[in-house]
């Protein structure tokens, strides 16, 4: 049997009738709809057959037309989007937002008439805010990839451990000190990632989530400790498609 996987540096994420693809290589984002949506999904979900260069679906509920599958299987090894393998892949489309009808005039903000460096101490502050430069800088200098990269640099840095919810304040205050500090504005992405990479320095198994969402398109990241929002409207993880979970997906 012969089977295809997403990319290394690729992810993607069904959002209604699309697939929304998030290119880390390329740090872009890509969307496919119609038959190039349905024939994305259905090459990485079933196993073909060989003969004479053409992959033929072995699973025969599933449609035929051995010519149109071949057509996107050659369109998307070409964009490097997909990667063959011998064996069925845990890299797939991931499910679309529990909840449709996305976000609306949704605005994140680092809740600046907050007096957070009341709630955290000098010495959290201070490492926050490095982390925070080295995230804004890895953002800058190599995009998504490289920030990939340094989050998955953070895995398992000490013994895990259950945090208080006052454990996850503390952070979350040293955090928003630290935006405050800094000489360049902190968007969601550099926001949440420095959380989570402070937080698992800590021995706190937080992950970072990208969502997205379309018409209109809009690309959210947040941070996640057990399945719950952290610091963050809890609605932007049922109504956004969640492309990728970090560090999870970036070993």
């Amino acid at each position: 049997m012969h089977y295809f996987s997403l990319n290394k540096n690729v992810y993607a994420t069904q959002y209604e009738d699309a697939i929304i693809i998030l290119d880390v290589e390329r740090d872009n984002y890509l969307s496919l709809i119609d038959d190039a949506a349905k024939y994305f999904n259905l090459i990485l979900s079933i196993p073909f057959e060989k003969s004479n260069e053409t992959y033929i679906p072995a699973i025969k509920e599933t449609p035929q037309n051995a010519e149109s599958y071949n057509t996107w299987i050659a369109e998307f090894l070409e964009q490097g989007l997909i990667i063959p393998t011998k064996t069925a892949s845990q890299k797939i489309v991931n499910p679309a937002a529990q909840v449709s009808g996305g976000l609306r005039e949704y605005k994140w903000d680092t809740k600046k008439n907050w007096n957070p460096e009341k709630n955290a101490s000098y010495v959290a502050i201070a490492k926050a805010w490095f982390t925070l430069m080295k995230v804004n800088r890895a953002i800058k200098k190599g995009g998504m990839k490289k920030l990939f990269t340094l989050v998955a640099q953070t895995k398992n840095i000490k013994k895990a451990i259950k945090p208080s919810q006052q454990d996850l304040e503390n952070i979350s205050a040293a955090v928003d000190a630290a935006t405050k500090l800094s000489f360049q504005k902190t968007y969601c992405l550099g926001w949440a990632t420095a959380f989570v990479i402070e937080a698992r320095k800590r021995g706190i198994d937080c992950n970072l989530k990208i969502g997205i969402q379309t018409n209109p398109f809009y690309a959210h990241a947040w941070a996640e400790f057990e399945n719950k929002v952290i610091h963050d409207d809890q609605q932007v993880a049922q109504v956004l498609a969640t492309i990728a979970t970090l560090p999870k997906e970036c070993s």
